[in-house]
């Protein structure tokens, strides 16, 4: 049921903030305790690791998948009636009494153009027959891999300006971004409402209580800020897509953002070297590589797969918020390892960070109750047609 498959998607949520904050330790580790500061570098390296999840489609390909007739009825959407008009009406000899409405069925994107195909002639569907990028593909390249990115290339750039914790806490901006997305390209999956708005101002207050405790460059604000944007337009262009195309390729997805992110690598690395801006050589020792594909194996392939995961089973929003509980993780995590407590001001303001994500896991959870009130109202009308028709 919906409901369950949200209460699965918050606690995948945090897991991937756990895995997320333990990676971010060990790249502390890298950066301060063995003063590799190169953040281009870990980035290039990270993100081009992805490009392993190409490796499956070495011995399985991709493939279509076909499903029951039945199935592809049921997501027609729901029948509606216009008026005919008066040339679809007008009759020289009328042997039956024609009704002055029609029955509007509308077929789902994804299977539209299969079935404009199929009911072409054969001479017509021939030259719609060879391999083609589809919709969902050209979507995935032009519009979710360079957003995703953008906002990774910017939060590293970032990095050069101010802290890690001073970045986390303007990248929590980003719930704001994503109901503002939300009112300008709205979709059944993450629809705005005064609930969710102020569950987003609880988060902000929470996060405005932890800045006044750091203090932030000017050029890390605008970049941090245009990071958090491109993650948020990444998680509503994914909710766009998954209620326009179905489920989404993540393989597919993560092994193209791998491949980009290596060829872009093999040009930037050199530029940022030539400029003086990072260096390239030399090559960091064992250890740093041995941290650097802990941290990649973490916080790369294992967490922000889950996380994609996640917020298919939850929302873009919930997905956003979920982030911000990283900032209380942290706390912790320093706590435990480096004896760095922290102070009274952060610990007042974790209280509303976590009761932001409490109020989008009680919203969530009131969605997947309607939405199977939903579905069983929607099969209740489907029966009784079927009942119609056979009388």
């Amino acid at each position: 049921s919906l409901k369950s498959k949200s209460t699965l998607g918050l606690l995948i949520l945090l897991v991937v903030n756990i895995l997320w904050v333990l990676s971010g330790e060990i790249t502390r580790f890298i950066f301060i305790d063995y003063h590799f500061h190169r953040p281009f570098f870990l980035l290039s390296f990270k993100s081009s690791l992805l490009s392993i999840y190409f490796l499956r489609y070495l011995y399985k390909p991709m493939k279509i998948k076909l499903r029951e007739v039945e199935e592809e009825i049921d997501e027609l959407s729901v029948e509606g009636f216009e008026l005919m008009s008066e040339e679809e009406n007008e009759s020289e000899k009328k042997k039956v009494r024609f009704s002055e409405t029609k029955e509007i069925r509308r077929m789902p994107q994804r299977i539209a153009f299969e079935a404009k195909v199929a009911r072409m002639a054969y001479s017509a569907s021939f030259y719609h027959s060879f391999p083609s990028l589809s919709s969902a593909t050209l979507i995935t390249l032009f519009v979710l891999l360079p957003t995703w990115i953008l906002s990774s290339f910017t939060y590293q750039v970032s990095l050069l300006f101010t802290s890690l914790s001073s970045l986390n806490l303007l990248s929590a901006s980003s719930p704001v971004f994503v109901l503002i997305l939300s009112i300008c390209l709205p979709s059944s999956n993450s629809l705005p409402s005064p609930l969710k708005c102020l569950v987003v101002l609880i988060n902000l207050f929470g996060v405005a209580l932890l800045s006044q405790t750091d203090s932030i460059s000017s050029p890390s604000i605008e970049l941090a800020l245009f990071s958090a944007f491109c993650y948020a337009f990444y998680l509503v262009s994914l909710s766009n897509f998954v209620s326009t195309y179905g489920q989404i390729d993540t393989n597919f997805l993560f092994g193209s953002i791998g491949i980009v992110s290596t060829l872009i690598s093999l040009f930037l690395l050199p530029f940022l070297d030539w400029i003086r801006i990072e260096e390239l050589l030399p090559f960091p020792p064992f250890k740093i590589w041995m941290a650097l594909l802990a941290s990649t194996f973490l916080g790369t392939l294992v967490a922000d797969r889950l996380w994609m995961e996640a917020t298919l089973l939850t929302s873009s929003l919930v997905a956003s918020l979920s982030t911000s509980l990283s900032i209380p993780l942290s706390f912790l995590m320093d706590s435990l390892l480096r004896q760095e407590y922290p102070s009274s001001i952060q610990l007042i303001a974790s209280i509303p960070i976590t009761l932001s994500i409490i109020g989008a896991s009680v919203l969530e959870g009131r969605k997947g109750l309607n939405g199977g009130k939903t579905g069983t109202h929607m099969s209740i009308e489907r029966e009784s047609l079927i009942d119609n028709e056979h009388s």
